[in-house]
């Protein structure tokens, strides 16, 4: 097995429409169709101000990506143990959201999916200073729920088709 990534051995940039994805390939176990996304529309989720992609590279090679956006966190879908203590009566709660996350195919279960989710925490945290920031969410399916409950993000709502899933970052 090849060896593990940590976030010191990536380097991102934003991405632009000078940017090659021609190498890039996230296909594999793809049912939310991360692949077509990255490839056809984020570049235009970009330009109308949707989200942001940021490409993570090693060497160069884009090794996966990540698209956020501004989102927010109802508090009706806050999973038992992640009810606010706050005195303040609010309905929702700011958050950053992950639109889109993929890792190439070639990459694949060597950390690169948790360093990215660990960069987006990051992110959070620094929104959180200057802009206001409580959570991390993102919109998946059953079949990622494992993958994001290794990177301690928790389930607001297991039993839909579209699975909203969360990590409380103040």
């Amino acid at each position: 097995m090849s060896s593990r990534f940590r976030l010191e051995d990536l380097t991102y940039r934003k991405l632009d429409e000078k940017t090659d994805l021609s190498s890039f390939s996230c296909s594999v176990e793809d049912d939310l169709g991360v692949d077509e996304f990255i490839h056809k529309e984020a570049i235009n989720y970009q330009k109308e101000h949707f989200g942001i992609t940021y490409l993570f590279y090693h060497n160069e090679e884009i090794v996966g990506f990540v698209t956020i956006a501004m989102g927010v966190v109802k508090a009706n879908e806050l999973s038992e143990g992640m009810e606010e203590d706050s005195q303040l009566e609010i309905k929702t709660f700011p958050s950053l959201l992950i639109g889109k996350l993929g890792v190439d195919n070639r990459y694949r279960r060597r950390d690169v999916g948790r360093i990215l989710c660990a960069w987006c925490v990051g992110k959070a945290l620094e929104f959180s200073e200057d802009i206001g920031c409580r959570y991390v969410s993102l919109v998946t399916k059953k079949s990622k729920i494992g993958f994001y409950n290794k990177c301690r993000f928790f389930t607001a709502n297991p039993n839909k088709e579209r699975i909203v899933m969360m990590k409380r970052i103040t």
